[in-house]
């Protein structure tokens, strides 16, 4: 009976789903950046990591092997993550899983800080649903890719549980400490300004503390001011000096008129991306419904402030948007909110487990292939060995892929990535040997193209063609 009891217990302790949501994604942690979703979002991650730590460690220049590499300064996000990994690497040497770590344990943390702001606000058992359907959501999968968007999130969860703590104990370290973890999630990545969002209702809370609406209001200009003089200010000088190009969204009005003309990829973002389960968005349609029907006004003023800011985000991404499901990750956190909500209205516990089991399950089952490499993929774990024996290491690459640089990062060389017409081309072949280029590789997995340049190295996966017939 006591241990009975002591399973109940922790059952109901959003702790303990996420430590052990933590541990199943720590399956696999070391796998190499070859999973089918977004690779070439992380691989591009990891070289500004490994540049850190070769190249230079200015974090204020980061840099990627692409376009020739070693001066290829670009654009990005504040690369906090990938700092953090230099910093794992000058301790234990490079290895490129650090940042999936490091980004699994941020992420946990926050979700910790977000269980713990909700049992503030409204109460535990929808402290509890929340927690379950955040661990379950797309976050299941993206909490262990070098990818900072649920690290930036994380971030912003801690600085809420902290501005939260001062407006309950008026401390000034908690208002600070708000400051740094809000300023380095909107760093970290831009959209981390709408999980903060809410924070407005805070100044409108009551006719009281005064003092401390008038501190809070003047510290949240910092993290935003810090926020635009990177992306508004910094990563446009970076353009303007390597003449590398950095993705600031779309007009206003030109997102609109994208999204508009494409709601059916929107949607599918919404009702499938977002967890993974047909049933938890139903849950989320389900508790909207609920909400709204019994005037539940705190959450509704929350998740109104959250559907604005979530607008003018979507607007802003417009392609971006409804082209890469992981653009639905800073809504995520609210839609979980009102689906705890909706599963608090479930009074029969055993209905209520049903539910659980069935839309977590069905979530798992549909991203669980991400913690595993395919076998089909593992061949391209040789290449560094191949390229190694082939190519010494100051000399350049051109890789023949449809923009996506994984091999030319798996090689640990820099070098360029063409498509195969361009590969055709004599011109710009010509062109990028002035630029360094020594050598063209193919992946006969993804391309039958073959070259007339003199060959250098084939086997039943890769050719390799010197160009030094050409300087």
């Amino acid at each position: 009976m006591v241990l009975k009891d002591q399973i109940l217990y922790w059952a109901k302790q959003p702790i303990f789903w996420i430590i052990l949501f933590g541990l199943i994604r720590m399956y696999g942690i070391t796998n190499p950046p070859l999973e089918t979703g977004h690779n070439w979002r992380q691989v591009t991650g990891l070289m500004v990591a490994r540049n850190f730590f070769e190249v230079d460690a200015n974090i204020f220049e980061p840099r990627v092997d692409l376009e020739g590499g070693e001066k290829r300064v670009i654009g990005m996000e504040f690369p906090l993550l990938n700092y953090l990994h230099h910093l794992f690497s000058l301790l234990f040497g490079y290895e490129h899983w650090y940042g999936r770590l490091i980004n699994l344990l941020v992420t946990s943390v926050g979700i910790y800080s977000f269980s713990e702001i909700l049992k503030s606000l409204f109460s535990k058992k929808l402290a509890l649903y929340s927690t379950l359907a955040l661990l379950s959501s797309i976050y299941f999968a993206y909490s262990r890719k070098m990818m900072p968007d649920t690290f930036s999130l994380g971030l912003g969860m801690i600085a809420i549980h902290f501005v939260l703590q001062y407006f309950k104990e008026g401390k000034t370290g908690s208002l600070a400490l708000y400051l740094l973890f809000s300023s380095l999630a909107i760093l970290a990545k831009l959209p981390s300004i709408l999980i903060l969002s809410p924070i407005v209702l805070l100044l409108f809370k009551d006719q009281e503390q005064h003092d401390k609406k008038l501190r809070l209001a003047i510290w949240s200009t910092f993290p935003l001011l810090i926020g635009g003089i990177w992306y508004y200010w910094w990563n446009p000088r970076l353009e303007e000096i390597y003449g590398s190009w950095y993705n600031q969204g779309m007009r206003i009005r030109d997102g609109v008129l994208e999204i508009s003309t494409h709601l059916a990829d929107v949607w599918q973002n919404f009702s499938f991306h977002s967890f993974y389960s047909y049933a938890y968005f139903i849950l989320f349609l389900a508790g909207v419904v609920l909400m709204i029907r019994q005037k539940e006004k705190k959450l509704i003023y929350i998740s109104s402030v959250y559907a604005l800011f979530s607008l003018i985000y979507i607007f802003k991404a417009g392609f971006y948007f409804h082209h890469h499901n992981y653009y639905i990750i800073p809504i995520v956190p609210m839609m979980a909110v009102i689906i705890g909500y909706g599963l608090t209205k479930i009074k029969n516990s055993v209905l209520l487990a049903l539910v659980l089991v069935a839309a977590t399950a069905e979530s798992i089952a549909n991203q669980q292939h991400d913690l595993r490499i395919k076998e089909k993929m593992e061949y391209k774990l040789t290449l560094a060995s191949i390229i190694n024996e082939q190519i010494p290491q100051k000399e350049k690459l051109i890789i023949v892929s449809e923009g996506n640089p994984q091999l030319l990062y798996l090689a640990h060389r820099k070098g360029w990535v063409r498509s195969e017409e361009a590969a055709k081309d004599p011109t710009l072949i010509d062109q990028l040997v002035e630029d360094g280029a020594n050598y063209i590789l193919i992946d006969k997995h993804e391309s039958e193209l073959e070259l007339n340049y003199p060959m250098e190295f084939q086997n039943q996966d890769f050719l390799l063609y010197s160009l030094s017939s050409l300087k």
